[in-house]
C-alpha cells in the first residue's frame, strides 16, 4: 500500500484551498446598500441582534421603522463600524444602538457617518456593561426627544469625540447618566478640538443640556476633558459626584444667566486651563431642587492671565490660583485676578503710542522740504530711531499711518497730525488687538 507523505508544500496547498477556494466566515457582516427593518413587515419589536462585527459602508444604511433597539449587541467584544447612516424613524421608539447587560461588555461603536433617532430617546444606550466605547468623527443625534447617548449602571464607559454629538429637541439632554441598580462610574469623555457636544434647544427646568446626571442617584467619578465646544441653551453641564472637569476649550450656556457648570453631587473638581472660554457661571447646586452641594474645588491653571468668573456658592468651592504670577481674589461670588502681565500689556501699548509721537516729530524735523506742505508716511512699525531695533519684542502685525498738515502763522509754526495705528500684541496666552486714532499738534520755533 502506498503511503502518503505530508510535506510543507502540502501544508501551504491546503491553506490556499481553505482561504481562497473555500472561504470561511471571518465573523463580520457588511451592509453596503439601503436596508429597512419595519414593524409593518416584520414581527413587532424585532430588532437586529448582532453576534459578529457589523460594518455599514458609506453607501449603506440601516433604517428601523417602528422598532426599538434597532441594533442590539448580542455578545461581548463586538464592533459596529458605521460609515453610512443608522437611524430610527416612523414612531416613538427608543435606542438606535443598545448594549444592555454584562454579556455586551467591551462593545465598541465607531461612527464616521450618521447615527440618529428621529422619533424617540437615545441614539446609543449602554447599560450594565463594562468598558463600552464610542469613537465619533461623524454625527450622533436625537431630534425630537431627550437623551442622545445614555449611560446607566456602567463602569469604565468611554467616548472619544471629534465630531458632533447633539440633541435638537426642547427636552434635549445630550449625554445623560444615572445610577439605578448599580453604580454608573469611571467614565471618561474626551471632546477634542473641533468636537461639539450640544443641546441648543433645551429649555429651562429639568432638561439640563449637554451633560446631565440624574439628581437622586448621580453618576460617580467621571472625567470630562474638553478641548472643543460644549454648549447648551440652559444648564450646560450638570455633573454628579466626584467628577473631574479639565477644560481647555469652550463651555457655554447661550442663555448666560444660567449655569455653564452645575453639580448635583458633592466633591467635584473643575480645572480651567489656557484656552478656556466660559460663558455662563459656575454654580454650587442651588439651581437644582436638591439644594447646594459641597466640597468642590475650582483650580485656575492659566499662564499669567487676568480673569473674572462668577462662582455661586459661597464656601462650597475652594478656589485656587495656580498661575504663580497673580493673586486670586474670591469675594462677592466672583473669582478675580489681574495678572502682572496685564500691566505689562498696558505699559507696552503706552510705549508704542509715545514712540509713534516721537517718530512723527523726527520725521517733521528731518524733512525740510515738507515743512510747508501736507504730507503723510507709513511708520517704521515701532522701531528704535537710533539703531532700527524693535522696541516691542512681542508686537506682531503693526501698522501706523500718519498724515501731517502744516499750520503756519506770524507768531509760530505748527503741524496738525492725524495717525491711525493697528496693533496686534501677543503676550503669553493673551492676545490684545487695538485700533488707535491719535490727533494732536506739534509746535516748532
Amino acid at each position: 500500500m502506498e503511503q502518503k507523505v505530508f510535506t510543507l508544500e502540502n501544508f501551504f496547498f491546503y491553506i490556499f484551498l481553505l482561504f481562497f477556494i473555500f472561504p470561511i466566515n471571518l465573523n463580520a457582516e457588511t451592509i453596503s446598500t439601503d436596508v429597512t427593518i419595519s414593524a409593518d413587515t416584520t414581527p413587532a419589536g424585532t430588532s437586529k441582534t448582532i453576534t459578529e462585527d457589523l460594518t455599514v459602508t458609506s453607501s449603506g444604511s440601516l433604517t428601523c421603522t417602528k422598532i426599538s433597539n434597532c441594533i442590539h449587541f448580542g455578545d461581548s467584544g463586538l464592533t459596529i463600524d458605521n460609515q453610512g447612516t443608522i437611524k430610527i424613524n416612523g414612531s416613538d421608539v427608543d435606542n438606535v444602538i443598545r448594549a444592555a447587560n454584562s454579556g455586551d461588555d467591551n462593545s465598541t461603536v465607531n461612527n464616521s457617518g450618521t447615527i440618529v433617532n428621529e422619533t424617540g430617546n437615545n441614539a446609543i444606550y449602554y447599560s450594565i456593561t463594562d468598558s463600552g466605547y464610542i469613537y465619533n468623527t461623524g454625527t450622533i443625534s436625537a431630534t425630537t426627544k431627550a437623551y442622545t447617548i445614555r449611560s446607566q449602571d456602567n463602569t469604565n464607559f468611554k467616548i472619544d469625540n471629534y465630531g458632533t454629538i447633539t440633541n435638537l429637541s426642547s427636552s434635549g439632554q445630550t449625554i445623560y447618566s444615572r445610577t439605578s441598580s448599580a453604580s454608573d462610574t469611571g467614565a471618561i469623555i474626551n471632546n477634542y478640538a473641533g468636537g461639539v457636544i450640544s443641546a441648543p434647544n433645551n429649555t429651562a427646568g429639568s432638561e439640563k443640556g449637554a451633560f446631565n446626571t440624574y439628581t437622586d442617584d448621580p453618576s460617580v467619578n467621571w472625567t470630562i476633558n474638553n478641548w472643543g465646544t460644549i454648549t447648551a441653551a440652559y444648564d450646560t453641564m450638570t455633573i454628579g459626584t466626584s467628577y473631574t472637569i479639565n477644560n481647555y476649550g469652550t463651555i457655554e450656556s447661550t442663555n448666560y444667566d444660567y449655569p455653564a457648570i452645575i453639580p448635583v453631587g458633592n466633591n467635584n473638581t473643575i480645572n480651567l486651563y489656557d484656552g478656556t472660554l466660559l460663558i455662563g457661571y459656575i454654580d454650587d447646586g442651588t439651581e437644582d431642587s436638591g439644594g447646594a452641594t459641597s466640597g468642590h474645588a475650582l483650580n485656575l491653571n492659566f499662564s499669567c492671565s487676568s480673569y473674572d468668573f462668577k462662582v455661586v456658592g459661597g464656601t462650597n468651592y475652594t478656589v485656587k490660583d495656580n498661575s504663580k504670577c497673580s493673586n486670586v481674589v474670591y469675594s462677592g461670588g466672583y473669582a478675580r485676578s489681574v495678572s502682572t502681565i496685564f500691566q505689562s500689556t498696558a505699559d507696552e501699548l503706552l510705549a508704542l503710542k509715545t514712540d509713534l509721537i516721537n517718530e512723527t516729530l523726527d520725521f517733521i524735523n528731518n524733512t525740510e522740504e515738507n515743512k510747508d506742505e501736507q504730507f503723510g508716511f507709513i511708520s517704521k512699525s515701532y522701531t528704535d530711531r537710533e539703531n532700527g531695533e524693535a522696541i516691542d519684542k512681542f508686537a506682531v502685525h503693526k501698522k501706523n499711518f500718519v498724515l501731517v498738515e502744516p499750520i503756519n502763522s506770524e507768531r509760530f509754526n505748527s503741524f496738525e497730525t492725524f495717525s491711525l495705528s493697528l496693533d496686534n500684541i501677543k503676550l503669553s496666552n493673551l492676545g490684545v488687538k487695538s485700533t488707535n486714532f491719535q490727533y494732536g499738534f506739534f509746535l516748532t520755533t
